[in-house]
């Protein structure tokens, strides 16, 4: 499993994520960061240490320095680092609460037909709530013995992916706007392969009050399918769920378990 992080700035967040990795129950240890900071983030005290930290931990560490303009660009670029089957894509400021977390995230993609898997997700800041009006949807369906069920939200802040089911949907990835990326990105894997929540397993997005770089518009994001379906259909099903307001993984996709030898016997 390859651990990606994409960052922008935001040393002491990036820290944090960081010392949470350092607790994971991982076979093989490799971590990339793909840094488009306007100062180098990596050369920030907290992060130098707990780089330090990691690596003493037997992780293996590559700094990718990104000329990216915007978060959608360096997490595309952030997605093509890496060579192991699975990878794990995380926000620079997330705190795992479980120390097997994305071990458990790794058995669902290999156990589950899904393409990707994320832990749900809380705001450790209430006053400024990203992902908890979507708690609803965490418990929209039952989880199996496993904890697991069908995902109906992109949770951006942790994804497991399968990397040959992510280089099939990257040719969607025609997306100017500076939001929505994960939207987009979770839709077509789950049109694709399927989408899972992991319930009994829970991140803490650590971020706080501060003025967002972006306004998210509605409109534009509407605007912007209508011109992505000029070319290619298969944005419709994107297009009519943000004409609802609706999420882009708020389509029904039942979650199976693959069928093993272990299952047969």
């Amino acid at each position: 499993m390859d651990c990606i992080i994409p960052t922008h700035d935001r040393p002491i967040r990036l820290a944090c994520t960081l010392s949470s990795l350092l607790s994971q129950q991982l076979n093989t240890r490799k971590l990339y960061i793909v840094d488009n900071s306007v100062n180098n983030v990596c050369q920030a005290l907290p992060v130098q240490k707990m780089l330090n930290a990691l690596r003493f931990m037997h992780w293996e560490i590559k700094i990718i320095c990104s000329k990216a303009k915007s978060i959608t660009e360096v997490k595309l670029e952030a997605l093509h680092q890496g060579n192991s089957p699975y990878l794990v894509l995380l926000d620079n400021d997330v705190v795992f609460t479980r120390a097997d977390t994305i071990k458990c995230l790794e058995f669902i993609l290999e156990e589950y037909e899904v393409s990707a898997v994320s832990p749900v997700a809380y705001d450790v800041d209430g006053d400024r709530a990203v992902l908890t009006p979507y708690i609803s949807a965490y418990d929209r369906y039952a989880p199996d013995v496993n904890g697991v069920l069908e995902g109906t939200v992109a949770l951006g802040a942790c994804i497991a992916l399968t990397r040959s089911e992510v280089e099939e949907v990257l040719n969607f990835w025609k997306w100017t706007l500076p939001y929505m990326e994960d939207q987009v990105l979770i839709h077509f894997l789950k049109t694709r392969g399927g989408y899972a929540f992991l319930r009994n397993h829970t991140i803490l997005h650590c971020g706080y009050r501060e003025t967002p770089s972006y306004y998210f518009n509605d409109d534009e994001v509407i605007n912007h399918l209508e011109d992505l379906v000029k070319q290619d259909v298969r944005y419709l099903k994107l297009l009519e769920l943000r004409r609802e307001l609706k999420d882009g993984a708020d389509f029904p996709r039942k979650v199976i378990k693959k069928i093993s030898k272990h299952d047969i016997l």
